[in-house]
């Protein structure tokens, strides 16, 4: 319908005084309502679509300004978060003050049926949320100016409402409002046409996703007055699983979506359950009056919507609601207790509702059935009700993960009906369903008549597999009891497009928030028309996508190439095949490129499978149990074939496979880069094959000038050593090819021309420089750093596994953004102190990686992780251990392994945290290298210290791990005696012993030593194989003092002075002492063993500094083993002044 405006009065709010902002670094903080325009305007006959991200730093409400003249109309479309709404406002100048109107007003999350419970769990999260999408379409028709507004791009103020403004609407500029906030805008975009919706990098472009947020299992699909109705699992306020809400959306043909508000909502406790109660799965109906008296009442026409759900709360109920608006809003009717299923006293798995019809009079419905997943002990519910209200108790299966059941009928090829049970979307059991009305159970039965109730183990149910892939999920189908439909008499179902969550070879869904933006979850796959093939004396499953011979499609025939590879003019973004071989080992291959590719084939070995191994996953690091379970194959395994079929979906990363006349389906999610467009086939010969290049159903008509140009970096960092060149590869909205060209920085960076659309870039030398991307209207620019530091480390660093890597002045810099990145160096070693001072940055962990192979099939690695505050150390094979040390500062953060053999230790700032030891499949040598996981993170002292040295003459240097201040060495050999100051020095990372300790070893052989410093501990061995010996040269003391000499480890024989022996002396800490009543003469002959040297004694009268115990304090210069003082060699070390030295 048309409605024009009506003019509500909201406020009036004065131009001087409360109309304040500040802007700083494109934030802006307002005081009331402010305004900033662009230097963009559109008169009143122009038509554009204006679109932004809201950004929210803290405050109430901010919107987008459009037909606005600088103070004096603003139009305004806004989200409050404070009031949980969105708004359409008029502002405008009333002599000396704005006033504003509000238009119309809207629920950002709600609508007109909210309970006040509703409002107490769903208000305080709006008041919080970061981020709301705005848009403004304006279109200039002959009736009038046409208006439509949509937050998170779902339409507000009525979705069938057709507004048009009245003549206050002048055009004019666009541009902001804030209000009491503080708020930045991003995505900002404007043009004639919505030229950005649904472009985004990994967007599937004929798949349904929700714009924004999270999706999972798909709810209450249903056919009604000429729509079909998903219902979905959303988390409006994150792209990761947590509160349930139910989303919408609706559509006419099953291919082009329109998204609809949020109808259903969490509570505070209520009649319908206890605690607070979040929306889980279940299904929906459309009810014909006559069934119930009391459900009739609920609708004011013959007809409408019912639908049951799971409330997740203190136990999990079920709970029946109706709609009489065509699903738009619902009303909570009744609980259906989880006491039904015989448990009282504990919640437990009773949930994803499926009802179903048991028994028919003619085409009247006389028993329905109910059933209720227990996934946590591997069964499920069924219950039973002739009137859809009240329920009752009909029975328990076992079956193995029975989440989100299905059950429907189907005619098979054979013209037998037969009744399907799906699991999950999973597994599926064909065979009948019938009543046992002397006890009241409803029986479920296979093909060969066995009731399934009866089998007790779940390995012995006859179940199928449905999906050969790993993503597909919680499978639904749609009710349509309505011949309008195309549908009508088939049996159509959709799944969530993302795997078992937690299932070993399931990636994790939430992982996938890293490269989607600003939505998660892998949206909804292809809907499938079910059917049901005879084989012998069993029936299987078929599954064939809408997508095959639809007119709603708009495809684009390609012409297969006349070179090698047939499929050289295909580009895999959006694409369909359908081929035909005879039976022969073969394959395809698309999402190709030199990196990579996915394998779609048939060999007589895997049967058919898609091989995800050589696919990449944009860098993030799926696992399970340790293990990479994204990188795995998917095979049917050896089947019989007397032709093989392949009818392929290819959408931006989600790949569909059906083979065998759709008998086998394989459900894959991708991250191959969306530059990785190539495709090609690889076998001997083929019957038929077509390719198709689909158009994207969320946008059509678009002005063919206007788009965007998205591009593999949006900044570049290159360096001179270990990143010396990069490949830009740019993809457009637009069809042409996209020129590349530098601005800024010829002598910095060249441009190298590969292909269409992509460009090697290398660097030249330190410095900046710009690139601009151009495509008709679109413009996009590439600032490029080129880092020109210098590796200072041990180890030279050359192989970068993944992830960015490069030599700057602070370090060396290593970037993931999700996942691991890797860097190897050319170094192998088997046992050593690895070391490296490390800032994190502001991600989740760092690591050390030694004894691996270059292709890092075998590795170990060592790493603190910030998000869990523990070191964890691992290899390819198993977590060998881990260590809490909960918060450090991550700035500075020193980091070293010491490996010997099997035996590892890990020390965190000095602290040893982890000693562990290896199995027998674990590494004993390898090369070093270096990690990062989701961070950016710099190592700014990468060293390696080695453990064993071997001493001949002169002084040791030793390299120490870190350059650190030495507190104290110890002889461990010599029972942890502690090594004299004097004896060494350190500077930097270098320690050298002076020669003269070695002098005071009594023997050769191995000494270890430990090194204590500021820093880092560590130990090392000294193979002493020589001691140096002491050797005197003539020397000038002073008249009446003691003669003091280093004799090291020398041991004493004689000791005779000008030619007669003295007996009297003394040897304290390597130093022999003889008293100067012995030098009798001016120059005195010292004999000591075999080794002569003149002493001469000056009789100079000398002032001496005198500590108390009148020993003189000399300054000491040691050259060559003797000492200096004023100028005079000398080997008196102490000197002791009227006063004997006893032998002691």
């Amino acid at each position: 319908m048309k409605k024009e405006l009506l003019f509500l009065l909201l406020s009036f709010i004065s131009l001087s005084g409360n109309q304040h902002f500040v802007k700083a670094n494109d934030n802006y903080s307002s005081d009331g309502d402010s305004f900033v325009l662009k230097d963009k305007e559109y008169n009143v006959e122009e038509s554009f679509c204006y679109t932004a991200t809201v950004n929210f730093s803290s405050g109430q409400a901010a919107g987008l300004v459009f037909g606005a003249k600088e103070d004096n109309y603003y139009w305004v479309f806004n989200i409050d978060r404070y009031e949980n709404q969105v708004k359409l406002l008029y502002f405008y100048k009333d002599e000396e003050t704005i006033k504003a109107n509000v238009i119309y007003s809207d629920y950002y999350i709600g609508n007109d049926k909210m309970t006040n419970e509703e409002k107490e769990l769903v208000n305080p999260k709006v008041k919080e949320i970061d981020k709301v999408q705005l848009k403004v379409i304006i279109s200039s028709e002959n009736d009038g100016i046409h208006a439509e507004f949509y937050s998170d791009n779902i339409k507000r103020f009525g979705v069938d409402n057709d507004i048009i403004l009245n003549d206050d609407y002048q055009g004019g500029y666009i541009g902001y409002n804030m209000f009491n906030s503080n708020v930045y805008f991003t995505n900002v975009e404007y043009g004639h046409t919505d030229y950005s919706y649904y472009t985004e990098l990994y967007r599937q472009q004929y798949h349904f996703s929700q714009y924004a947020h999270w999706n999972n299992d798909p709810n209450g699909l249903v056919y009604y007055e000429g729509y079909y109705h998903v219902y979905y699992q959303t988390h409006p306020f994150s792209k990761g699983w947590s509160d349930m809400y139910w989303g919408h959306a609706r559509s006419k043909d099953l291919i082009n979506w329109e998204l609809l508000p949020i109808c259903l909502f969490p509570e505070t406790e209520t009649e319908f359950g206890l605690g607070d109660g979040y929306m889980w799965s279940g299904s929906a109906m459309v009810y014909h009056k006559g069934i119930n008296s009391e459900i009739d009442s609920w609708f004011t026409k013959d007809s409408g919507l019912l639908a049951f759900y799971t409330r997740d709360g203190a136990r999990q109920d079920q709970v029946i609601m109706s709609s009489d608006d065509s699903g738009m809003t619902w009303t909570k009717r009744k609980k259906i207790s989880q006491d039904l299923v015989g448990v009282s006293d504990r919640k437990i798995d009773c949930r994803d509702p499926k009802v179903f019809p048991v028994l028919k009079n003619g085409d009247k419905v006389t028993l329905w059935g109910m059933t209720l997943s227990n996934m946590n002990d591997n069964k499920y519910y069924v219950l039973k009700s002739e009137n859809l209200l009240d329920w009752s108790y009909a029975g328990t299966y076992n079956i193995f993960r029975p989440e989100c059941i299905d059950v429907f009928n189907l005619i098979a090829d054979d013209n037998t009906s037969h009744t399907v049970f799906t699991f999950e979307g999973r597994e599926y059991i064909i065979g009948s369903i019938s009543y046992d009305s002397i006890n009241g159970l409803i029986i479920f039965k296979d093909l060969n008549g066995r009731d399934l109730s009866t089998f007790s183990n779940i390995d012995e149910i006859p179940s199928q597999t449905m999906d050969y892939g790993p993503d597909s999920y919680a499978t639904q189908s749609f009710f349509i009891d309505d011949e309008e439909s195309e549908y009508f008499g088939k049996v159509i179902s959709m799944s969530w497009f993302s795997g078992v969550p937690g299932g070993a070879k399931s990636v994790d869904s939430i992982l996938f928030s890293n490269v989607r933006e600003p939505w998660n979850g892998g949206g909804l796959t292809i809907p499938v028309e079910y059917g049901l093939i005879k084989d012998n004396s069993n029936y299987h499953l078929t599954e064939t996508p809408i997508t095959k011979n639809n007119n709603n499609l708009i495809k684009n025939k390609i012409e297969l190439s006349s070179e090698e590879n047939i499929l050289a003019n295909v580009d895999t973004h959006l694409l369909e095949i359908d081929a035909k071989f005879n039976v022969q080992d073969m394959y395809f291959r698309i999402n190709m490129s030199d990196e990579e590719y996915l394998e779609i084939g048939y060999s007589s070995s895997d049967g058919y499978y898609v091989d995800r191994t050589n696919t990449s996953s944009a860098g993030i690091n799926f696992t399970y149990d340790g293990k990479d379970n994204y990188h795995m194959k998917y095979s049917t395994g050896p089947i019989s074939q007397n032709e093989l079929t392949f009818y392929i979906l290819s959408d931006n990363g989600g790949v569909e496979v059906f083979c065998d006349n759709f008998r086998y389906s394989f459900y894959v999610l991708t991250l191959s880069s969306p530059y990785s467009t190539e495709a090609m086939l690889s076998v001997n010969e083929y019957k038929t094959l077509e390719a198709y290049q689909i158009q994207s159903v969320w946008r059509k008509n678009n002005n063919s000038n206007e788009g965007l140009i998205y591009s593999n970096y949006d900044s570049l960092e290159l360096d001179l050593s270990l990143s010396k060149e990069k490949q830009l590869i740019a993809y457009s909205t637009l069809n042409g090819e996209v020129d590349f060209d530098v601005l800024e920085g010829n002598d910095v960076i060249s441009l190298t021309k590969l292909k269409p659309n992509t460009y090697k870039v290398n660097s030249l030398k330190q410095g900046k420089a710009l690139i601009r991307l151009s495509l008709k209207e679109a413009e996009k620019e590439i600032s490029v750093n080129v880092h020109g530091g210098v590796n200072n480390s041990d180890i030279e660093f050359k192989k970068v596994i993944s992830g960015n890597w490069y030599q700057t002045n602070d370090g060396i810099v290593g970037e993931q953004q999700s996942g691991d990145g890797f860097l190897l160096s050319d170094t192998s070693l088997n046992n050593f102190y690895y070391h490296s001072n490390i800032s994190l940055g502001n991600g989740a962990a760092a690591a050390l990686v030694f004894r691996a192979k270059l292709d890092m099939s075998q590795y170990l690695i060592a790493n603190y992780d910030n998000n869990s505050k523990i070191v964890k150390l691992w290899s390819n094979v198993r977590e060998i251990a881990r260590a809490n040390v909960g918060d450090i500062n991550v700035d500075d953060i020193d980091f070293y392994v010491k490996a010997n053999q099997k035996n590892i230790k890990v020390y965190l700032n000095n602290v040893l945290v982890i000693d562990a030891s290896l199995n027998d499949d674990e590494p004993l040598d390898g090369y070093l290298g270096l990690n990062v996981c989701a961070t950016r993170s710099v190592f700014k002292e990468i060293t390696i210290q080695q453990e064993n040295y071997e001493y001949l003459s002169n002084n040791l240097e030793i390299t120490s791990i870190s350059s650190q201040y030495i507190k104290n060495i110890y002889n461990v050999t010599l029972n942890n005696t502690i090594v004299d100051k004097e004896f060494y020095k350190n500077e930097n990372r270098v320690i050298t012993i002076n020669e003269n300790y070695f002098k005071t070893l009594t023997k050769i052989g191995v000494y270890k030593f430990k090194i204590v410093g500021e820093k880092t501990t560590f130990e090392i061995n000294v193979n002493v194989k020589n001691l140096p010996q002491v050797s005197f040269t003539d020397l000038e003391i002073d008249d009446k003092c003691n003669l003091n000499l280093f004799i090291g480890n020398l041991e004493i024989n004689h000791i005779s002075i000008n030619g007669s022996e003295i007996d009297s002396y003394s040897i304290n800490n390597n130093y022999l002492t003889i008293s100067y009543e012995y030098l009798t003469k001016i120059e005195n002959e010292v004999k000591i063993n075999d080794q002569k040297f003149i002493v001469t004694v000056n009789k100079r009268k000398t002032e001496l500094n005198l500590k108390k115990d009148n020993t003189l304090v000399i300054v000491l210069s040691s050259i060559g083993g003797l000492v200096l003082i004023c100028g005079v060699i000398l080997t008196v070390l102490l000197v002791r002044r009227k006063k004997h030295v006893n032998n002691n």
